[in-house]
């Protein structure tokens, strides 16, 4: 199942500039998904380094893992939902991304609840190159009356 901007944004509630997934390019309903983000110069939160490069903050690449785990337990299941990323471990960073490219998003839910999901995820390069990992992503889950 592939998901365009547009579709993601009828999922999520979230609008620019914190909309941090572009598109979804696969799922396995219940199990992983991929997808992107693109990396803007005019994006509000871009950063600077002591050299003046500008480069899209890990804590942004995280969210982003966040929100691609809300879409597939949303897409997943039949209600709406609400999630709340509560508790991150096991980050590890390799390497900055600079502006005016792309990053993958892979995120695997590692177990699941009514109330909380857990999940793991990676960001690659556009050369497939291991950018950050999460271990655990645990998310509170609402379901929206």
């Amino acid at each position: 199942m592939v998901f365009n901007f547009n579709d993601i944004r009828k999922i999520l509630p979230h609008k620019y500039p914190f909309l941090l997934v572009d598109q979804v390019l696969c799922m396995e309903k219940g199990k992983a998904a991929v997808g992107i983000k693109n990396i803007v110069y005019d994006d509000p939160y871009i950063e600077y380094d002591l050299e003046e490069n500008q480069f899209y903050p890990f804590e942004l690449m995280i969210e982003s893992l966040g929100q691609l785990t809300a879409i597939l337990y949303s897409f997943s299941n039949n209600n709406k939902y609400e999630f709340v990323l509560g508790s991150i471990k096991g980050i590890h960073v390799f390497k900055k991304v600079q502006v005016n490219s792309q990053i993958q998003l892979k995120v695997k839910i590692d177990h699941i609840s009514d109330t909380y999901a857990i999940a793991s995820g990676t960001v690659l390069d556009e050369d497939g190159v291991v950018i950050l990992e999460a271990d655990e992503l645990i998310c509170k889950i609402n379901i929206i009356k």
